[in-house]
């Protein structure tokens, strides 16, 4: 035990205590101020109204108190009034976050509240593939990020943003291994409102062993998800448990990479359905521009920690909500998921779904989509001349168990990545194109051939060091015959319903941005988005003017 030193496992937040004594109270936030101006166009409709003007202002005011060195609480108020709203009529108000934090005899760190955690993609990890829509094309980067993405929480290191209690230590050895880091965490994922629903809590907790000579990286995650029993009438209760393993090996020239586990998901509605199944996936990085992966997770896998995707698909945007003469409401587009908060998901969801999507077709669910199998291979920005340079990326997959037929569905994805800067002009051009094929034997389950290319382009001027010019497009297309599987609350595929995918939408983007100071940018530009769905064409044509400030 000699050997042993019991420290938290982050090191930097015992360095912060340990330093000199931040000031007992502090402010901190952000703000932001939008406004545009939109006006839809589709031929025959004379019953949505063609323009629509809208903006916001808000701020979210944050204070950190320290009334020791080893705590701190922290809590930020959101004051948001949209335009409209004169005299408090239009003002709302909303605790946005109350945390505490501290440490434990210097030794563990705790959290209490409202809490960012994650884990590995596989076991807990807010699958984001929303975050690629926008990539490459600054302008729309800058609208996702700062307003639909930071009112979500939505942070690219993958994490959910929780309510609940976190604990972290970890252990340093003098000799053979480095550090044995620990995480515990209790999440409240749903309350029972009075016995009106069932409570559900999330358990678990990561330990990760670094040995330094090698150097091998070796962890070990558990993520447990139950209904209470006796919080409400209900007998339907629902558990779900996954464990995994995973680590790394080597550097430099060599490194592998490999996770793999299982999970155990519990039905008690009418009797007791217990669905358990796998996961493993295994990667080569190759000096610093070469990787491949192969991955496999089985049909029954099931973790909604890590397969509850970020965006609903289905989801109706608040804007133009009414489209043609029968009303009928219109879908979402990425014109949508740039600007509107409301579409995406913030809270886990225990059933899966269906996966039909616009825009992911390989992998609806993340890496821990189900029913998959298949290989990728990643070649990282490579620099071919002066200011030229090149990434590629190719994946196969293919289903493991066939969706009502013996025929398993084929799935390609091939990535093209170019970008070139020289003085103060950039641009970027990626093209992704995107298949997926299934030849069927029987004629009752609907066949599969799907298509869906997808161009993003973007051409940068920086003006001065504050100001930038930028004009982009993204373009995507999904042609085919395809079909969505109906689950049930078990999971299980119950029904298949007969898809023809007609879609193609463009959204070129122009924009000014200025940073005025610090993190404070100004962005005003124009944005156009045109849609083409089972043969009629919408046009939404919008200006916006936007203020974003982080302190």
């Amino acid at each position: 035990m000699k050997n042993i030193l019991l420290l938290v496992s982050l090191l930097a937040a015992v360095e912060s205590f340990g330093q000199a004594p931040p000031p007992k109270f502090s402010l901190n936030g952000g703000a932001r101020a939008v406004y545009f101006a939109d006006r839809l166009t589709l031929a025959g409709d004379t019953t949505t109204l063609p323009r629509e003007n809208s903006g916001h202002v808000l701020a979210d005011l944050g204070v950190n108190i320290r009334p020791n060195a080893a705590t701190e609480v922290l809590a930020q108020v959101r004051i948001r009034n949209d335009y409209g709203g004169f005299w408090g009529s239009g003002v709302s108000f909303d605790i946005r976050q109350l945390t505490v934090k501290g440490l434990i005899q210097n030794r563990f760190k705790y959290t209490v509240g409202d809490m960012d955690y994650a884990l590995t993609p596989y076991t807990m990890f807010r699958t984001a593939p929303v975050l690629e829509l926008f990539n490459g094309v600054p302008a729309l980067q800058t609208l996702q990020q700062n307003m639909p993405g930071y009112d979500v929480f939505m942070n690219a290191n993958g994490t959910w943003r929780t309510q609940g209690a976190a604990l972290d230590f970890g252990l340093l050895f003098k000799k053979g291994p480095q550090k044995l880091s620990n995480s515990l965490f209790a999440m409240r994922l749903r309350p029972g409102f009075g016995g009106a629903a069932t409570e559900q809590w999330a358990f678990g907790g990561r330990s990760e062993l670094i040995w330094g000579e090698f150097p091998l990286r070796i962890g070990g995650t558990l993520v447990s998800i139950a209904d209470l029993g006796g919080t409400s009438a209900s007998t339907d209760l629902y558990r779900n448990t996954v464990l995994a393993t995973d680590g790394t090996l080597g550097n430099g020239l060599l490194r592998l990479n490999w996770e793999l586990g299982n999970s155990r998901s519990a039905f008690t509605d009418t009797g007791k359905t217990v669905k358990t199944d796998y996961f493993y996936t295994v990667g080569l990085k190759i000096g610093k521009q070469l990787q491949v992966r192969y991955a496999e997770v089985g049909p029954d896998y099931f973790n909604p920690a890590a397969q509850t995707t970020a965006y609903n698909p289905v989801g109706i945007p608040r804007s133009f909500r009414t489209v043609g003469n029968n009303r009928d409401l219109r879908s979402a587009s990425l014109y949508d998921f740039a600007r509107e908060a409301g579409l995406y998901r913030a809270a886990w969801s225990t059933s899966l779904g269906n996966d039909n999507s616009n825009y992911l077709l390989l992998d609806p669910f993340g890496d821990a989509t189900p029913n998959r199998r298949g290989v990728t291979a990643a070649w990282q920005p490579v620099k071919l001349v002066k200011g030229l340079s090149l990434s590629t990326r190719l994946q196969w997959f293919s289903e493991i168990r066939g969706s009502g037929t013996t025929a398993l569905t084929q799935f390609t994805r091939a990535e093209v990545t170019a970008g070139y800067q020289w003085k103060k002009i950039d641009a970027k051009l990626m093209y992704r194109h995107q298949t997926a094929f299934r030849a069927n034997e029987n004629a009752e389950v609907p066949r599969l051939s799907v298509q869906m290319p997808w161009l993003s382009a973007n051409l940068g001027y920086q003006l001065t060091n504050d100001l930038r010019f930028d004009a982009g497009l993204i373009q995507v297309q999904n042609r085919g015959t395809g079909f969505n599987a109906t689950r049930n609350a078990q999971n299980e595929i119950i029904d298949f319903t007969e898809v023809n995918y007609d879609y193609a939408e463009t959204l070129p983007v122009v924009s000014v941005s200025y940073k005025v100071f610090g993190k404070s940018t100004l962005q005003a530009g124009m944005l156009l988005s045109n849609v083409q769905q089972t043969g009629t064409t919408r046009s939404i044509r919008s200006g916006f003017l936007a203020y974003f400030i982080q302190f």
